[in-house]
């Protein structure tokens, strides 16, 4: 048996292993997954292009390319910073512009294609490592604990997903450390120098992502409690600091204010109410993704083998971290772990809707649970106890081999669970690609204009669209040589199907998702 000093060496240089393991997943095939719906927004607003001129300008009941949808997808010289800016305030205000605005330099020094802008998040998200190793320093004030922390997030299925994904999330992951950083630093020394330090760290991601309001709830209740919920230098300090924050996120708040009809729409989604078996499964699956993802669905029993073991687990490390930790140590992370995730459930539960069902908004959750799972097998990992040692050595090494292996099948996919829209466009394309002279009709209603711009990505050149406005009750069905093309339709209504079967004289077979084809 090694000695307790040995070991730990080896266990570091293992963790150093992992976290180059953890990087080069990272950078794998970046432009193997769709890039879809959502990633089609985000090179939109860093090109200058708004959701309204795609509508107005592709969306004309006339045929385009794959080329023409292509060309709001690429810079133009002319379309500086600011029309960036502008278009999110206008049309997406609730995503704050810092991502974008980093994003757009980004893409003009290394091109506007999809591997190109999903390489910033993978940078950005190596910011994920020193952070974190930063706050198990401040948290636990042991080296080891922070290198257990790297190796579980770097192989971590759920944080390479989002590191891969064209959007805010890997540098909202930073973000969300470094105030926690700074909060926890400012308590234990409360000087302006460390209260200024989180004012700025809180004003840079409240400028990444808005719901980061959601964990500074969680940031306000442990300041209250370890203040005794007096008003001393540092619940003062802290009530400073984030009204300085909140005054400098003003000017966005103006947008939000003025664009609020927008915003309600474009979330309108989150208020779609689910039955309460049906969120519980996704609050398993969403926990379990964290170590282990191999895109199960989620009927599918056999991922139950997976997440049970996993709850189980990080259940236990929440357990140990408040049983062998103090107060200041153990309400921190589960205040971090909590505070997003009730503040979403309320409304779900009161209102409607399925919020606290949406991975990505539970970054500051999963944080947490990371953790107390480095702490935890840390502490395990330096036991001498012969047995124990075996049976946390096992459970470790299982930890890390179901998220490398989840990476290694989520590298080769062509598609997971988080694209959302789009999901079946993969499938899709294949079909449409292997047909002779396809031709797909679609129409501007929610989410095709973005998801029809997604499916071009994988389209042949020589496909064409027939993209008419959005489809009403009363419309008039376009001519179309159906002799010359092979035809299909993209997510459009029963309304219209219908009536292209009467004036065509022609059946509708549905091929996969919204994706019907038509037959004489």
């Amino acid at each position: 048996m090694l000695k307790p000093n040995d070991r730990l060496t080896w266990v570091r240089l293992l963790c150093v292993a992992i976290l180059v393991l953890g990087i080069v997943f990272r950078w794998a095939n970046l432009d193997r997954k769709i890039y879809w719906h959502d990633e089609v927004f985000t090179s939109l607003h860093i090109t200058g292009h708004s959701r309204s001129e795609l509508v107005e300008r592709a969306f004309r009941g006339e045929e385009v390319t794959v080329q023409d949808l292509q060309a709001f997808q690429r810079l133009d010289p002319s379309r500086g910073v600011g029309l960036t800016v502008q278009i999110l305030g206008a049309e997406d205000s609730q995503h704050p512009p810092l991502y974008y605005v980093l994003a757009k330099a980004w893409a003009q020094w290394f091109g506007d294609s999809a591997t190109a802008i999903r390489s910033f998040s993978a940078l950005t998200s190596l910011l994920t490592f020193p952070l974190l190793y930063w706050l198990c320093l401040e948290l636990f004030e042991c080296p080891l604990t922070g290198w257990v922390a790297i190796a579980l997030i770097a192989v971590s299925p759920f944080h390479v997903l989002y590191a891969q994904e064209a959007r805010e999330y890997s540098l909202w992951t930073a973000t969300v450390l470094l105030c926690s950083i700074a909060l926890f630093r400012a308590m234990n020394v409360p000087t302006i120098r460390n209260w200024g330090f989180y004012a700025i760290s809180l004003i840079l991601s409240f400028y990444t992502f808005l719901l980061t309001a959601l964990f500074a709830v969680g940031h306000a209740l442990y300041v209250l409690i370890n203040t005794g919920f007096s008003l001393n230098r540092r619940s003062v300090s802290y009530l400073v600091s984030s009204a300085i924050a909140l005054v400098v996120l003003s000017p966005w708040m103006y947008f939000i204010r003025t664009y609020a009809d927008t915003v309600k729409g474009s979330t309108a989604w989150t208020t779609q109410s689910l039955t309460l078996p049906t969120m519980a499964n996704m609050w398993a699956f969403n926990v379990s993704r964290l170590i282990v993802d191999f895109d199960f669905s989620l009927d599918d029993l056999r991922a139950y083998f997976f997440i049970v073991p996993v709850l189980l687990l990080e259940g236990y490390a929440l357990y140990y971290l408040c049983r062998r930790t103090s107060s200041r140590v153990w309400l921190f992370v589960l205040c971090l772990t909590f505070s997003s995730f009730v503040a979403l459930l309320l409304p779900d539960l009161v209102l409607g809707g399925q919020r606290s069902t949406v991975t990505r908004y539970l970054i500051p959750s999963h944080l947490g649970i990371h953790l107390a799972l480095a702490y935890l097998l840390t502490q395990r990992l330096r036991t001498t106890n012969l047995m124990r040692l075996r049976l946390w050595g096992a459970i470790a090494a299982i930890t890390v081999l179901a998220g490398i292996a989840s990476c290694a099948v989520s590298a080769q996919a062509d598609t997971w669970w988080n694209k959302v829209v789009g999901y079946t466009n993969p499938e899709m394309a294949r079909i449409i690609n292997a047909s002779d002279r396809p031709l797909v009709i679609s129409d501007a209603f929610g989410v095709n204009p973005a998801n029809v711009v997604s499916l071009s990505y994988v389209l042949n050149p020589q496909t064409r669209f027939l993209l008419l406005s959005e489809v009403g009750e009363s419309f008039n069905v376009p001519p179309i040589d159906l002799n010359a093309n092979t035809v299909f339709l993209l997510n459009l209504p029963e309304v219209f199907r219908t009536q292209f079967e009467q004036n065509y004289q022609a059946s509708l077979t549905p091929i996969v998702g919204d994706l019907w084809q038509v037959n004489r």
